[in-house]
């Protein structure tokens, strides 16, 4: 309906459509109609005094048609994308949208929408495309694509996580202009999808001889494709920063793309100098497994390269899912159509060219031994293989938004049959042939089931509502019962129990075991033992004042009241040993143990340069520069692990083991070592303060049968068998000496 508005004071009236109230607002602007004037107006339901052009705007936005905005659902979408910006954080999967000024606006169905600071949302750690959207000011998210995303939200961006690898595939732009209605935008994003506008030349060896890597390398000029109404143009970039910013050339650094996984999902490699993947110099395709393998030799294999909307890395290769014996076949058979898409990371890709390489070991001899074969342009194709790979339908009612919603009042949920059940009994239900529970048929139907066992009787008693077991103890094993293994008689003695009542330092205490006898040298001599010092050519043995010191391995400093000290010096044949008398033979029918605390000074022994015998343990001769037998315990010497070595010693050669105990070449420090006889096998036992290290050696005089008729006596011995070449002074201390001797049992 045309209404007449007076242009001035004395002028004339012009007449405006109601239905362009845009005419009204160009009028004013141009200065038709006198502000500073008040003028009665009536132009439809607006009415009031118009003083100036904001009076009159206002009543105008008040007025205009907010039927038509509900029913179109317009404009929606962002003025322009030059006041905002976006990220994606992988590191918490948080989309950010934030001003690049002081804010930015949105419309949605006709509504302006500013936002004046940043706005996150984090999706979830789910392999899966999320379209991020704004609902009013606030950001949300929806797996599924549909018309409701266009007109009843505000289309942000894609974002297409991976969770194995944790990190985002694709970030796409989807800031949309105001111009293209929500009803357009779903039909050429469901029919057209991404559309090529020029540019992206190609640049690569026409003729390879298979002698230069770059006979399968690419280049590109920068380009430009268009989604919907978001003209997108690639910049070739050595350095990029900004969005859609890429290294093109002289070597396309291209991202290549591919489905991994049952249910597969995408996968991204980084760009490398070429287009394709490959993996020990071998080039990849990406079977129908939903893998990468690797291309047979002589092989010929596609890859296909796009353009898209990707902020980061807008230009990337797919590769093919075959390989073929020739090129013909491979050009045959690589057609667009035939690949395996499924669901891409992103609707928004433009195929530029597909390439097809041949990787021969035989015939090229660059890095990946891979030509370019075969170069297809594709850039000119108008091709919807890819949109209908995902678009979900208008129709689909799982692609809708708002699912959660409760929609339907009409259908009972969780509180409306709660309510409704609320205001019922058993009384309303008919019992029919399924009997209701009662505690009665509850109790015979659970006494008639039960069966005996050979050993348990199961007694029900529906008078009493009892149920009583006897146990047909005759009928039990007690081998049979499981747990035996378990300690559930604390009344009796484990192994653990016995040594913390029975066992001192590994040894039977003297109160229980009358033949164990303790030698800790206090007042620097052998009282209970009888062992004697003896030394030679500047050997000499002394008692050492009492101190304290710690284990070797340890830390903790432990009294010791007692020491002997047995000491050698760099003279040639230098000797100094505390032993027993020779009265030790290996009978079967005796056992005796003997454990010893001691500790070295003078570091780890250089044998070549420096031939001494430090050693603990059992010698057939210890008045003698080199003893011909024994079994005995020393340190490690230069060369050797750094563990306490057990040695058996024949005709003056050592057969050495080692223990699992670490050495510690500080000096002074004290390990406690013990040597067993069980009448069979020899032990060998040494101990820190973390590290029991017990060592076997089975049959023992069946292994060593030159042992048994020798005989034997025990102590320390220090000594020196010849001239060094690199002489050093060495001190054996001896703290404490135990002897344990059973006979006959």
């Amino acid at each position: 309906m045309a209404k007449w508005i007076k242009t001035k004071p004395s002028g004339s009236f012009r007449r405006f459509s109601s239905s362009r109230y845009v005419d009204v607002i160009r009028e004013i602007n141009r200065g038709i109609i006198n502000s500073g004037v008040g003028y009665t107006a009536n132009w439809g339901s607006i009415n009031g005094n118009i003083l100036d052009q904001t009076d009159l705007q206002n009543s105008l936005n008040d007025k205009v048609d907010k039927e038509l905005l509900t029913v179109t659902k317009e404009p929606t979408g962002f003025p322009n994308r030059t006041d905002s910006t976006f990220s994606f954080d992988d590191l918490t999967r948080t989309f950010t949208i934030q001003p690049t000024g002081a804010s930015f606006d949105i419309w949605k169905q006709g509504n302006k929408i500013t936002i004046n600071s940043p706005v996150s949302i984090q999706i979830p750690d789910i392999t899966e495309k999320y379209f991020i959207y704004f609902d009013n000011s606030v950001l949300g998210y929806s797996i599924n694509f549909s018309d409701s995303l266009l007109n009843d939200k505000v289309f942000v961006a894609t974002v297409y996580w991976n969770q194995p690898s944790q990190y985002s595939v694709f970030v796409v732009d989807e800031r949309h202009g105001l111009t293209m209605d929500w009803a357009t935008h779903f039909h050429l994003h469901n029919s057209f999808g991404t559309r090529y506008y020029g540019g992206f030349s190609l640049g690569y060896e026409e003729t390879p001889t298979g002698t230069l890597n770059s006979d399968s390398q690419i280049q590109l000029t920068g380009g430009t494709i268009a989604d919907e109404d978001i003209p997108t143009t690639i910049i070739d970039s050595v350095s990029p920063s900004a969005f859609f910013e890429q290294t093109l050339s002289p070597v396309a650094q291209l991202p290549v793309f591919y489905r991994q996984g049952l249910p597969f999902y995408w996968e991204k490699e980084s760009a490398t100098n070429y287009p394709y993947v490959t993996v020990s110099n071998i080039p990849q395709y990406n079977d129908t497994s939903y893998g990468l393998s690797n291309v047979p030799d002589g092989e010929y294999f596609a890859y296909w390269i796009f353009a898209t909307p990707e902020v980061n890395n807008p230009v990337i290769a797919i590769p093919g899912n075959r390989t073929d014996a020739t090129l013909n076949s491979a050009k045959e058979l690589n057609d667009y159509a035939s690949i395996e898409w499924s669901e891409l990371p992103t609707q928004e890709f433009k195929v530029l060219y597909r390439i097809i390489f041949h990787y021969d070991t035989g015939a090229y001899t660059n890095d990946n031994n891979t030509v370019i074969a075969h170069v297809e342009d594709l850039r000119g194709t108008i091709d919807t293989t890819l949109i209908n790979t995902s678009a979900a339908s208008a129709n689909d009612h799982g692609a809708l938004l708002g699912l959660a919603d409760d929609d339907h009042v009409q259908y009972y949920n969780t509180s409306r049959i709660n309510a409704w059940l609320a205001g019922k009994t058993t009384s309303d239900l008919t019992e029919g042939a399924n009997q209701y529970f009662t505690n009665e048929r509850a109790q015979d139907a659970v006494g008639t089931i039960f069966t005996n066992t050979s050993t348990i009787n199961l007694t029900y008693n529906d008078a009493l509502n009892t149920i009583s077991a006897s146990v047909n103890q005759s009928a039990i094993d007690h081998g049979s019962i499981s747990g035996l293994s378990d300690d559930d008689h604390a009344q009796y003695h484990t192994d653990a129990r016995a040594d913390l009542r029975y066992l001192e330092n590994g040894v039977l205490k003297n109160a229980l075991m009358p033949q164990v006898i303790i030698e800790d040298f206090v007042g620097g001599s052998s009282v209970l033992l009888g062992l004697s010092v003896a030394s030679a050519s500047g050997g000499s043995s002394s008692t050492e004042v009492p101190e304290q010191q710690a284990n070797w391995n340890g830390l903790i400093s432990y009294p010791r009241f007692g020491q002997v000290s047995c000491r050698i010096n760099t003279a040639s044949s230098s000797r100094s040993t505390l032993s027993s008398p020779v009265n030790f033979r290996l009978y079967p029918q005796a056992r005796f143990k003997i454990s010893f605390e001691f500790s070295i000074v003078g570091g780890q022994i250089d044998f070549a340069n420096d031939p001494v015998l430090l050693c603990i343990g059992f010698i057939d001769n210890f008045a003698v520069t080199n003893p011909t037998n024994g079994f005995y315990m020393r340190p490690p010497r230069t060369g050797e692990t750094n563990f306490l070595k057990y040695v058996i010693r024949i005709a003056s050669a050592e057969s050495v083991f080692d223990t699992t105990i670490p050495y510690d070449s500080t000096n002074r420090r004290f390990i406690n070592c013990s040597i067993e006889w069980d009448g069979t096998n020899m032990i060998f036992t040494g101990k820190d303060d973390s590290i029991t290290s017990i060592n076997t050696v089975s049959n023992f005089l069946t292994t060593y049968p030159t042992l048994s008729t020798l005989n034997f006596a025990y102590g320390g011995y220090n000594g020196r068998n010849g001239n060094p070449i690199v002489g050093v002074s060495r001190n054996l201390n001896i703290d404490k000496i135990t002897q344990y001797i059973k006979n006959n049992y």
